[in-house]
Order: structure tokens, then sequence, then C-alpha cells
């Protein structure tokens, strides 16, 4: 049996409702562990989560169990307002002025019996990289220190895998929930545009920005997604087989992506044939476009929201961040323009998905970036697998997919229609069902 701190949330859930383990032992055995891996947690709220975990424990034993999450412990991405606590999205060009409320989506965590235990990194301004003048240092990628965990939702991803929590909040803009889950070896959803409340987020890009579940599974990722929605649709949802599913495969699109990934996408289309479903060819429009886009968008809005403090208080920014946002100087007048280019290539996805399911994609195109020498418009050079979810609006979700010849995580993308999220978590979770082999812990720090 894997250790409590390794166990997901229907396997602790379990346990709680049947009595066999209490949420204070759960939450007193991972906050145990937050020295154990640094740089996770920014503003922890220990305390208020061991008097909230002796709260469950007495509502449970007098009034009963609330459901799933019911005395799950989660961290919070520096960029999402938990009441009390100040969000700075891990800069200090934000004031650190504590949120009055907690955002809706934590609100509903709350409300389904979940305890947060306070807030874990972010990317400088949800748009920086590991560099030696960030505010707030990252955590190391659990399976290579050498390398980044990926971001922005890098405290989100890294204490999962490592065992800090068992549930996560991040966010996605042009993939900041997706590729920390896939570079970290653990599952995250970028929900349907607006399926999740976006209030309560520090904004990047407010026309791109979304709230998304992570975990440590894809069904997790569902129980989350009830709670987040209010609607339980998406756990019940899950299924082994996937008996009629089309699945499409844009065979020029990912093209780029690592000799590694192809080698086990090979390998999951067939599995994904096994299990039930049909594999066809489709046409999206180029991956360049798609990033373009959003890189558009992105730097755009961001130039526009901290552009100016960046020129009055150029100090308080590392240099990585700072050419990044810059760089956004030059879109702020084509975001008119790339609005409307926008709305073309989300209808010719649209059209492209008409008589399939899904589509099944990269989360990226290899390994992620070395921590030292990181290049401050790097990601601008690669091909970015995450963007066509985010300009069509469109449900995605990362799903471990096996090891690289490195030793790092792969990740498959399993992106449907708007509104489809039930759809996208079950085709994943059939997958990761399917393959309990290709699981892969990092080392435990426990055991250095």
């Amino acid at each position: 049996m894997n250790p409590l701190h390794q166990r997901d949330i229907a396997t602790l859930s379990e346990l709680i409702r049947a009595g066999e383990l209490s949420v204070l032992e759960l939450v007193d055995a991972v906050i145990a562990r937050a020295d154990t891996v640094p740089h996770v947690y920014v503003a922890p709220m220990f305390f208020a989560a061991r008097k909230a975990a002796r709260d469950a424990d007495r509502e449970i034993a007098r009034r009963g169990w609330r459901g799933p999450l019911h005395g799950i412990p989660f961290g919070v991405k520096d960029a999402i307002d938990v009441a009390g606590l100040p969000t700075t999205a891990c800069s200090r060009l934000i004031e650190p002025q504590a949120a009055r409320k907690d955002a809706p989506a934590v609100a509903r965590l709350r409300r389904a019996g979940a305890i947060p235990l306070g807030k874990v990194h972010s990317a400088e301004l949800c748009l920086g990289a590991p560099g030696p003048d960030d505010a707030v240092p990252w955590p190391a990628n659990p399976f290579n220190p050498d390398y980044s965990p990926g971001g922005s939702s890098s405290g989100s991803a890294v204490g999962l895998a490592t065992g800090l929590f068992p549930a996560a909040l991040g966010t996605d803009t042009v993939g900041s929930v997706r590729l920390p889950a896939a570079f970290c070896g653990v599952a995250g959803l970028k929900p349907t545009d607006g399926l999740v409340p976006p209030e309560g987020l520090n904004p990047l890009a407010p026309c791109l920005d979304q709230i998304g579940p992570m975990a440590r599974s894809v069904r997790d990722c569902a129980l989350l997604l009830d709670a987040l929605t209010e609607n339980k649709c998406y756990s019940a949802a899950l299924t082994s087989r996937l008996d009629g599913i089309r699945l499409g495969v844009d065979s020029r699109m990912i093209a780029p992506a690592s000799v590694d990934w192809h080698r086990a996408f090979e390998d999951a289309c067939s599995l994904f044939r096994r299990l039930g479903a049909e594999i066809r060819d489709i046409a999206l429009s180029p991956l360049a476009d798609y990033s373009d886009c959003g890189l558009t968008l992105m730097l755009g809005d961001a130039f526009a929201i901290y552009g100016d403090k960046i020129t009055r208080h150029p100090e308080k920014v590392s240099p990585i961040t700072q050419a990044r946002i810059r760089a956004g100087a030059s879109r702020v007048s084509l975001r008119p323009e790339v609005r409307r280019r926008r709305e073309f290539l989300s209808e010719r996805t649209r059209a492209a998905m008409t008589d399939i399911d899904a589509v099944i994609l990269p989360v990226a195109s290899g390994d992620p970036a070395r921590c030292k020498g990181i290049a401050p418009l790097d990601y601008m050079q690669a091909p970015m697998f995450t963007t066509p979810a985010n300009i069509a609006g469109l449900p995605a979700v990362s799903v471990r997919c096996g090891l690289s010849s490195a030793g790092l995580p792969m990740a498959l993308q399993v992106m449907a229609p708007m509104r489809c999220d039930a759809q996208v978590l079950r085709i994943a979770h059939a997958y990761e069902s399917a393959t309990p082999e290709l699981t892969a812990c990092p080392r435990d720090p426990d055991r250095n």
C-alpha cells in the first residue's frame, strides 16, 4: 500500500468515510512534509487547516460525510484569492494585501468540505521562468532538479508530485495547468472557458485566463470539477471502456514532438483502439497560428496591465519576466486584429472536430527546459501544443503516458469540443486506468 501522502483523493476519501482515517491525521501527515520540498509554499495557513480538520472530524462524526472532498486538503496557486492571504503571483510588483474573500473556486471547494493548506508557488506574474533574480525561488522538478517543473502553476504540480497535498488549483492562460502537470507526472485540466468562475484570479490575460483543477489522477480532477461546478456529472461520466469514441489525430501538427513522445503516442493509439475507440485523421489549423495568436493576446494583455508598473519599478521584476512582458509592447495595438483571428481559428477548430469526440495531442514537444540558461523568450520558439485549447476555449486534460529517455514524465493531451469536459475526463481516465504501469513517482525527499 502506498504511503498516506502518495494516495489519491478517491482512496483517501473512502478511508475518511469508513472511519479508518481522521481528517486531522491526514492534514498533519501532509503538513509534516512541507519542509521536505523547499519553495512550494509561499503563504501556508497550517494553523487554520488543522482547526478546519478538527471541525471536519466532528462534523463527520455527528452529521455524516458531505462527499468525496470532505476533509481533503488542497494547495492554491498564488494567483487565486484565499480570504486573509495576499495574492501576489509571486511578484514584488503587486502589493501584498490580504484578500477580503475567497475566489469562487476556493469557496466551492470549501463548501464541498475541502481544506486549503495555503498559497503555493506561481511563476512571477504567471509569466516568469526559473532564474537567479526571482522574487520567490522556484521549487525543483521532482524528477530531476536540473530541469524546470514547468509553469506557471509550478507549486501546484510539484506539491502534488511530492505528496504535499492530494489536490490543487492552478491557472491556465496558454498551458499553465497542463505543462507543469505534464512535467511533474500529475494530471491537470484546462476547463471549457468560463466553466469554472474566473473571479478572484490575478490577471495575466483576462481573455484567456482560466482556473483549473490539478491532482494525482484524472479521476481526482473529475471529483474536483464536480465541486468547482457544483455538478456531479463529471465523475459520473468516467468509464473504463471507450466503445464508439472517435479520436482525431493531426499528423502534421504532432510531427515536431520528440521521438520519445511519438513512440509513446503509437502505444497510446494501440491502447485506445483496444479500449474501443476509433482513430481518425483530421486537419486543424497550423500549430504556429494558434501559438502566435495566443502569445500576442497574452503578451499584449500582460504589457497593458503591467508595462507602466515595470517602467516605474524595474527593480521589482526579474530580468526574464521584464523581457517577456516588454515583448508585449509591440503587440498591444495588434490585439483587436488578433481577437478577430482568434474567432476565425476557433471556428476552424470547431469545424475540424465536427465528426470526432476528441483530439489527441502532446502537451509539450519534449522534455522541459533546463533551469540554467533559460532564455527570456525561449518558449516563443518551441511548438506550443497547449494553445489550441486556449484559443478555441476548449477543455483539455494532461495525462501521463510514460517517461522520456531522460527519465522525465511525458504526457498526452486530450482536447474535446466546447462544454465536453466530461468527455475529455472520460477518455483520459480510461487510458490512465488501463496503464497503471506508467505511473511514475519521483524520488522521495524522506529517503534521500
